[in-house]
């Protein structure tokens, strides 16, 4: 009787993570809505990177909570608090630096997601083509008739934005 070998190949699958990263500068109500939304997006696994940029009212209060909750839901957590406001830029640098994610988004704490695909829809545009390098979603005013305040920007050779 012949023998024969068996090998077993494991297939390595590569989860993508999305990370994304929210500046919090007070108005917790409006942090709390903000992040809410977040957890009804699809995409996981999904990390969440919370920057209290000097809050001064109850954000950090919310930020516990939230957290703890989207922990036990399975969405990892994490927090930079800064003192005094750094300004959106360095926090958004320091968030960055521990970011773990294989695709970022970043959101200011007054935006309400509408969409739980939103994270797909943007990868899936961005991977389209090899010369997309970033990507924006259409951003609506939050009250009748949901007008669209901008959709998509450039960046004009001096650096500055251009909706």
């Amino acid at each position: 009787m012949k023998t024969r070998r068996v090998f077993f190949a494991a297939l390595l699958i590569k989860t993508i993570m999305f990370s994304v990263i929210i500046l919090h500068h007070n108005k917790a109500d409006y942090s709390r809505g903000c992040l809410d939304s977040l957890l009804k997006s699809s995409a996981r696994p999904l990390e969440i990177i919370n920057v209290d940029n000097g809050s001064q009212d109850d954000t950090h209060k919310v930020l516990d909570d939230w957290e703890e909750y989207a922990e036990a839901l399975g969405v990892t957590t994490k927090r930079l608090n800064f003192d005094t406001n750094i300004g959106a830029i360095r926090g958004r640098n320091e968030a960055l630096a521990v970011a773990s994610g294989d695709y970022l988004a970043f959101l200011d704490n007054d935006t309400l997601l509408a969409q739980s695909d939103w994270l797909e829809q943007l990868r899936t545009f961005l991977d389209a083509d090899e010369r997309r390098a970033i990507v924006a979603p259409k951003l609506l005013f939050p009250w009748a008739p949901f007008a669209i305040e901008c959709c998509g920007c450039g960046i004009s050779p001096q650096g500055r934005v251009q909706y």
